[in-house]
């Protein structure tokens, strides 16, 4: 998969907001959970200011947002592939042997020496009109 940068203000602009609000969602959650004895003040305003700043001065965020969008993609990208990993080598394959080891055949992938033919009859629909 490919990284597709925009190279529009608005894009900037969104990206440093979400970025400024988790950070003061984050100060939130240390205060509540009395991480830090801080005032709230601390973890909102920069968040608050970098978002009023990249929309009068857009120019100035750019780099900001293409180091961030890079950055997130790959950490995205080696996450993905981990936890897909983990999914199959923990989930699938586990699954995949005891439905063998209980005799399911959940393709029907057996072959039946006394059929005729393998042929399923297709089940019976409204028609092309009434798919959805």
């Amino acid at each position: 998969m490919k990284l597709k940068l925009k190279e529009n203000p608005i894009e900037w602009l969104k990206f440093t907001a979400v970025i400024g609000t988790m950070a003061g969602l984050l100060w939130t959650l240390g205060w509540w959970k009395q991480m830090h004895g801080l005032s709230l003040w601390y973890g909102w305003v920069p968040g608050i200011v970098a978002a009023l700043l990249c929309a009068i001065f857009p120019s100035w965020f750019r780099g900001f947002y293409r180091t961030g969008t890079t950055a997130f993609f790959h950490l995205g990208q080696f996450m993905g592939t981990i936890l897909l990993t983990l999914f199959f080598i923990f989930i699938m394959t586990p699954m995949g042997f005891v439905l063998k080891l209980i005799g399911n055949d959940l393709l029907e992938l057996k072959l039946d020496p006394t059929a005729s033919s393998y042929w399923k009859e297709p089940r019976k629909t409204g028609g092309h009109k009434k798919m959805f």
